[in-house]
């Protein structure tokens, strides 16, 4: 009765530092249903299926770098387009930050002085990076290249935060890969074309990115996946049409069937597991 009483007029603690007028056993009545609540989370397609946007604009980023090398050396893209892709680019970029991050004309002048400064050493350096790689080493520079694209994307963050670790070896990997192929272009304007758009993809998309995520709401940064999807997309249908078909197989699997493969793993995690559980203690025999 007097325990009773007790639990009446004074709440449990769930503390270690205080004395309570409770038994050292004591269980409060809500505590297994308190428990069962805890462990369970509950699963939106839809915010998974925006989470994917990250994942999706740096695939596309790997597709356009590679689509754009493709249709230089099938000579199908000439040094001047590339160099109006790259102008056009960097223009849409810089655009999106001035209007998203409220820069004034200071920091505008700072950053095109900057931008401009890199753009001379970049095409100043375009006869040097032609000639890193030998003529006999074409097809190893090509796998390298390609490889290194892909890890570019695996090192890199997909959250859309900026990260450091992720982010060096991210662009460590690009630019190496940028270096490796551009090695193999016949002109020096088409090596500093290359290497200009490597940067912007490699190192400004990452920066615009997370500049739209954090500035804008959810439906911006999907509809910035998107975008950057289909320039891809149809860059790689002047290719080929198999590739477009491969790339866009790739962009459903990330944003459809993934989330729905984590809502199926997600229902074995709202099984009731912790320390109340019935101990299963194994019989031993007796060797006597």
């Amino acid at each position: 009765m007097h325990s009773a009483s007790v639990a009446d007029t004074v709440k449990w603690e769930r503390v270690l530092y205080k004395r309570q007028p409770f038994p050292d056993n004591y269980v409060p009545d809500d505590f297994l249903c308190y428990a069962s609540r805890g462990q369970r989370r509950r699963f939106s397609w839809a915010r998974s299926a925006v989470h994917t946007a990250a994942l999706i604009q740096q695939l596309s980023a790997v597709a356009t770098f590679l689509a754009i090398y493709a249709a230089i050396v099938d000579l199908r893209l000439t040094a001047q387009g590339l160099l109006l892709f790259d102008a056009s680019a960097a223009t849409a970029g810089a655009a999106a930050m001035s209007l998203l991050g409220g820069s004034g004309p200071p920091a505008l002048g700072r950053a095109a002085f900057h931008l401009a400064l890199f753009t001379a050493l970049l095409r100043i350096l375009a006869p040097v990076l032609r000639t890193l790689t030998a003529c006999g080493v074409c097809h190893d520079s090509d796998v390298g290249g390609d490889s290194d694209g892909g890890s570019s994307k695996a090192g890199g963050d997909g959250s859309g935060r900026r990260s450091v670790g992720g982010g060096a070896v991210s662009l460590n990997a690009a630019v190496f890969a940028a270096v490796l192929l551009a090695s193999r272009l016949p002109t020096n304007e088409l090596v500093f074309g290359f290497a200009l758009l490597a940067a912007e993809l490699f190192a400004l998309f990452p920066v615009v990115c997370c500049s739209v995520q954090s500035h804008t709401s959810p439906v911006g940064h999907i509809a910035m996946a998107a975008l950057f999807a289909a320039v891809a997309a149809s860059l790689l249908w002047l290719q080929d049409c198999r590739l477009c078909a491969a790339f866009c197989s790739i962009v459903f699997a990330v944003t459809v069937v993934c989330p729905l493969w984590l809502h199926q793993l997600s229902k074995h995690k709202c099984i009731l597991r912790g320390p109340w559980d019935i101990a299963d203690v194994p019989e031993i025999g007796d060797d006597d």
